[in-house]
Order: C-alpha cells, then sequence, then structure tokens
C-alpha cells in the first residue's frame, strides 16, 4: 500500500514563538507580502499580539498547513458566518513548496466541510495574474464580479468520499483547531 503524504492544518493559537515567527518571516517575503491587501511589513509584536486574539475569536481561524511534516503554508477564513455557513478564505504556499498548491487547496475542501463552512469566496488583487488564473481555472472557482483592484469568486464545498476519492489514497488529513 502507498504511503499517505499527510497535510496538517494547526490553528495559529496552537503554535508556539517559533512557529508564530516563521509565518511572520513568511508574510514578510517580497513574492508573498506584495501580493497582499496590506503590502507593509509590520513589528513582530502587533503579529503576536493579532495571532494571540485568534482565541478569542469565532469570525476568523488561521491554520500552519504542513506537508509531510514540512511547514510550507497558511490557510485562513474570516468573516466566518455560522448562520450563512460562509467565509471569506485567503491562502499562500512557499515558493519552495508551490508544488503542494493544489493538494493542500483541494484538502481544505475538508477543512471547511469540519467547520461548518458551505461557501467560500475569495478576492484576488488583479496584479497577481498567476494566483487569478490558478483560481479560476485550476481550482474552478466561480467569478463573481471584480473592482479596480480584486477579482472575487465563490467556491461551494462539496461531500467527501474518502474510501474511493483516489486523492485520499494519496494524501491524510489532521486538523488541529
Amino acid at each position: 500500500m502507498l504511503k499517505k503524504t499527510e497535510i496538517y492544518f494547526k490553528n495559529f493559537t496552537l503554535l508556539d514563538d517559533a512557529e508564530l515567527r516563521r509565518v511572520y518571516d513568511w508574510r514578510n517575503l517580497d513574492y508573498i507580502r506584495l501580493k497582499m491587501d496590506n503590502p507593509q511589513i509590520f513589528p513582530f509584536e502587533d503579529h503576536l499580539k493579532f495571532c494571540r486574539s485568534l482565541s478569542s475569536r469565532t469570525d476568523k481561524i488561521y491554520f500552519q498547513v504542513s506537508v509531510g511534516g514540512a511547514p510550507c503554508a497558511v490557510l485562513d477564513f474570516v468573516d466566518i458566518d455560522r448562520e450563512q455557513k460562509s467565509a471569506e478564505s485567503g491562502f499562500y504556499v512557499i515558493k519552495e513548496y508551490n508544488h503542494f498548491a493544489y493538494p493542500i487547496s483541494r484538502i481544505s475542501n475538508a477543512v471547511c466541510l469540519k467547520l461548518g463552512i458551505d461557501n467560500v469566496f475569495t478576492h484576488i488583487l488583479k496584479s497577481n495574474e498567476k494566483a487569478v488564473f490558478y483560481n479560476l481555472i485550476k481550482l474552478k472557482g466561480k467569478y463573481v464580479g471584480e473592482d479596480e483592484n480584486s477579482v472575487f469568486c465563490q467556491f461551494a464545498t462539496f461531500k467527501e468520499y474518502p474510501e474511493s476519492d483516489p486523492f485520499y489514497q494519496k494524501y491524510s488529513l489532521k486538523i488541529d483547531l
């Protein structure tokens, strides 16, 4: 039997200071930071304060993502609306691990199911053409519209069948909320 590669979603509230420092350093890499709504570098102390505030929030959840034991990405859900079962999501992968972008994106559907999210919305800066195409073409996001800065997409979650889905023959999921 093929050994499965674990994709692990670890809530930021469970990260130690060294892990939070790594996420902070990633976030400030030019190729990530410059594709965010807020491209500014801010103090590490502000990052720690924000991450610690997440433990009392129900409208936001952030995950450090590891593949095969290697931390390599961040996935977040903000504006979580429990009644509407919806949220806005953001995602980035460290470039050395770009080849895991699709498996992480694919298995994030199971994370949404665990969180009770049926509809995921995202916006991508138009200047990030690669991400726009990735969301619309590769992930088959539904185009919702655009403004002068961003393209808006929607994704509906779908029922998982791990026992018959070939994806789950290669990957497994672990979520620490």
